[in-house]
């Protein structure tokens, strides 16, 4: 945004006091005695009579801008002024009391809705159901922490009986320390895990197993939804 150079409540910047201000004359000027100080003399003259150019042209030029602006202003107002105060069109006129009361109401205010009420309620117990889901969700997370905090560690002295159980000596269960993971115990493959799914298992322990541990899962789950909370597996 350019600078409001000329300002209502300020000097004006056209007038002599202001230009002899802003460009003051030598307070003893000297004849120049060479080249270089001819030139210093004939560039200052030059600065100072440009800026006096200068605001005079800034200042016809915000003039001229004011009076455009006014003028393009007046043009609205008059353009408005006619618009309000012109009279209706024939055709207006002539409709205008064939127009319905019915469309007037609807035109100029709101209906009222005839099945608030009942939105209302609707809306009230919606938000009675969330609450109430919040708070049994709330209650659920609550009993499952205080069911897991058995098993927190709290004292150094289960920290350190954690620490010897977990970093043993044989962490595969045999005794060779150089031998694998995946030697000792074999990733079950995606047959199996399809099998187990399928309860068709090809090993015949397994096979004839039963479902005893799907349906142990199954009797755990049902437990906690009656009794509302998380069980431990040695419940059961």
């Amino acid at each position: 945004m350019p600078r409001r150079i000329f300002r209502d409540h300020r000097v004006s910047k056209t007038s002599e006091a202001y230009l002899a201000q802003a460009s003051p004359l030598p307070k003893t000027p000297k004849q120049p005695v060479n080249d270089w100080l001819a030139y210093k003399s004939r560039l200052g003259e030059t600065r100072r009579q440009a800026l006096r150019d200068g605001l005079k042209e800034l200042e016809q030029r915000k003039i001229r801008q004011d009076e455009l602006m006014a003028q393009r202003s007046r043009s609205k107002q008059g353009i408005r002024n006619y618009l309000v105060h012109k009279p209706k069109r024939e055709d207006e006129r002539l409709t205008n009391p064939t127009v319905l009361a019915a469309n007037r109401k609807v035109n100029s205010s709101v209906l009222a809705d005839p099945n608030r009420q009942s939105r209302v309620a609707e809306k009230i117990l919606r938000v009675q159901a969330q609450e109430q889901a919040k708070a049994e969700a709330r209650k659920d997370a609550l009993h499952t922490l205080y069911m897991n905090a058995r098993h927190f560690i709290t004292t150094e002295e289960q920290l350190n009986q954690k620490v010897e159980e977990i970093f043993t000596s044989t962490p595969h269960g045999v005794d060779n320390l150089n031998q694998n993971i995946w030697q000792v115990h074999m990733p079950p493959s995606m047959q199996s895990m399809m099998s187990t799914a399928k309860d068709k298992n090809s090993r015949a322990i397994k096979y004839g197993g039963g479902p005893a541990a799907t349906t142990l899962k199954r009797m755990k789950r049902i437990a906690e939804e009656l009794t509302g909370g998380k069980m431990e597996d040695d419940k059961i």
